[in-house]
């Protein structure tokens, strides 16, 4: 798996530490997950055949691809709007 060097802040570091043990995971474990959940890891991406025909009707398909705009900034407008404990 390829690496990399961050330069962090004493103090970030602490809490970065601290976070960790708190939640019995590594310094990397937790850095690595941070870092996921603010670039993404494509787990929200639609599954290749989502929306094939032999999964929905074509009506739920059409709905569906209509809707979905709409849904994700709605879904956005609920999302917390502090930021992430790390």
């Amino acid at each position: 798996m390829p690496s990399t060097s961050v330069h962090l802040p004493a103090d970030l570091l602490k809490r970065i530490d601290r976070t960790a043990k708190r939640r019995r995971v590594s310094r990397n474990r937790l850095i690595t997950d941070a870092c996921r959940s603010i670039v993404g890891s494509g787990r929200n991406a639609w599954p290749k055949d989502f929306f094939a025909a032999d999964r929905l009707e074509q009506k739920d398909r059409d709905l569906l691809r209509s809707t979905f705009d709409e849904w994700l900034t709605e879904l956005a407008s609920r999302r917390s709007k502090t930021r992430p404990p790390f």
